[in-house]
């Protein structure tokens, strides 16, 4: 990963906000020192005006030698379409998405151009815009969205869902599989995540009655809509949910390893050297949650050091300690700071974003080499279910991309 300046990330910011977040970082770096003179004069050209202003003005007093506070932020790009690429081994799909590659992906331009391809240049009216708005529903398993824009069963509706398959075979994929877990008797699902955190999902609908007044003259009779704990035939927001999931776990995780607690972790380094030195056997059925979602998941959270005490760290398995460690020392050799995160875009001081980079670029691909998908659709299921990924060596181009956030 290439690292920039203070001073670059905050030119970066102002390009980004000026409406140049699809270039390359060098670009905008370029495009801000070639404009350096008149870059108050450009505010109301900018796609943000506020952003963009506030982003000049904090640029004017770095250079003055002021203490500015200002965060600046990086987007993922199509996240949810990212993270399922990314939890299935897909290369192409973590290509187009910018979670692999050293270019900034557009992956609403590349639909676009496939289905211009397709089509053989008869788009008609439908433009970049049109492709973005049914783009992101149609991963989240809505059919009524895309049609909305394109039609039912046109030639650009057609051209359309052939192009989601080609730009993101692995999410493609993932719908096929989540939609028949579907179970229309159920009142709820249960689903977690490697740091533990848990999804209770209500199946609910809304449901009409009719109320009479009776202590009125005439009895009015008016109509009342509420939600209802209900079992559904048809439902479709599990897919949605689990793929929404993802992004909270990993702002969540991020979070706590940037943010983190010089004190917590290097207690829970300590307390995990010592229990290293002793030859405890922990038996299966004695593991901590912690260890249990990290055994589930394939995935180590750093939520598991703020468990880590005199008493619980002899609870854990050798094996566990080790991987916990690993993850505990390579967290502490950055600075601990405020990351501000705002849906899939994140935020921190220039002068960490390097670190928040690597920090994102580092979970991809261990969310790669995780069993997450398989883990969380076996909770769905409520049978174990195997996952077979399109790949097995994603996590070593992710280690290589520059674009995850841009």
């Amino acid at each position: 990963m290439k690292e920039y300046t203070g001073k670059e990330y905050l030119q970066i910011d102002i390009a980004s906000q000026f409406g140049l977040d699809k270039k390359l970082f060098e670009d905008r770096i370029q495009w801000v020192n070639e404009n350096e003179n008149r870059l108050e004069q450009l505010e109301y050209d900018a796609d943000d005006f506020f952003r963009y202003a506030a982003a000049v003005k904090a640029y004017r007093r770095a250079q003055r030698g002021e203490a500015i506070g200002h965060l600046v932020g990086l987007d993922a790009c199509a996240s949810g379409p990212a993270i399922l690429s990314t939890w299935l081994g897909c290369h192409t799909g973590a290509l187009n998405t910018g979670v692999i590659g050293q270019d900034r992906a557009d992956v609403y331009g590349k639909c676009t151009m496939d289905m211009e391809e397709t089509l053989e240049g008869n788009m008609g009216e439908y433009s970049r815009s049109d492709v973005k708005y049914a783009f992101m529903p149609h991963f989240y398993l809505s059919k009524a969205e895309p049609k909305k824009v394109f039609g039912d069963g046109t030639p650009e509706h057609m051209a359309f869902l052939k192009s989601c398959w080609n730009v993101c075979p692995g999410a493609s994929m993932y719908l096929q599989i989540v939609e028949p877990l579907w179970n229309p008797n159920v009142l709820s699902y249960r689903y977690d995540y490697p740091d533990g955190f848990v999804v209770h999902k209500l199946v609910t609908d809304a449901q009409e009655d009719k109320i009479e007044v009776d202590t009125l003259p005439g009895h009015p009779v008016f109509n009342y809509i509420h939600t209802v704990n209900t079992t559904l035939e048809d439902g479709k927001f599990l897919a949605a949910d689990i793929v929404q999931g993802g992004d909270g776990f990993m702002v969540r995780e991020i979070t706590a390893r940037c943010n983190y607690k010089p004190h917590q972790m290097k207690g829970a380094e300590l307390h995990l050297i010592e229990r290293l030195k002793k030859d405890i056997n922990v038996e299966e059925g004695q593991y901590l949650y912690c260890e249990q979602m990290w055994r589930k998941h394939q995935l180590m959270s750093l939520v598991g050091a703020e468990f880590v005490n005199e008493w619980s760290v002899n609870q854990m398995s050798k094996e566990y300690c080790i991987s916990l460690l690993a993850l505990v020392r390579r967290v502490m050799k950055k600075p601990p700071f405020t990351v501000v995160t705002v849906h899939d875009e994140y935020k921190c001081l220039p002068n960490y974003m390097n670190y928040l980079r690597w920090e994102y670029i580092q979970l991809l691909a261990e969310m790669a080499d995780s069993t997450m998908l398989e883990a969380i659709l076996s909770d769905v299921a409520g049978r174990t279910m195997h996952i077979e990924k399109l790949s097995d060596n994603l996590a070593e181009e992710i280690l290589k991309s520059e674009y995850p956030l841009a």
